[in-house]
């Protein structure tokens, strides 16, 4: 085998190795993404349970309380010295 013959195969195996390098970060990105967007969702989705039951609370402080209803900002402060 000659000098050039083993560069040449040196070479195309250090290629094959970048490529599949390369494969690996692109694969490891995406995996970074997806894990992403589901952390992304997930914490969407208990925002908006915190704020549906946050809202909920403070109806029903208007509702429960005797005589007039208070104000919702007055409702709002209870509910929150509440958590």
């Amino acid at each position: 085998m000659t000098a050039a013959q083993q560069t040449a195969r040196l070479l195309a195996v250090c290629r094959a190795v970048g490529w599949l390098l390369g494969l690996f970060v692109i694969l490891a990105f995406l995996l970074l993404l997806w894990a992403g967007q589901r952390t992304v969702a997930a914490e969407q989705r208990r925002s908006a349970v915190t704020a549906s039951a946050f809202i909920a609370r403070v109806k029903a402080c208007r509702r429960q309380a005797p005589g007039p209803p208070p104000s919702w900002s007055i409702c709002e402060r209870r509910v929150r010295a509440n958590l």
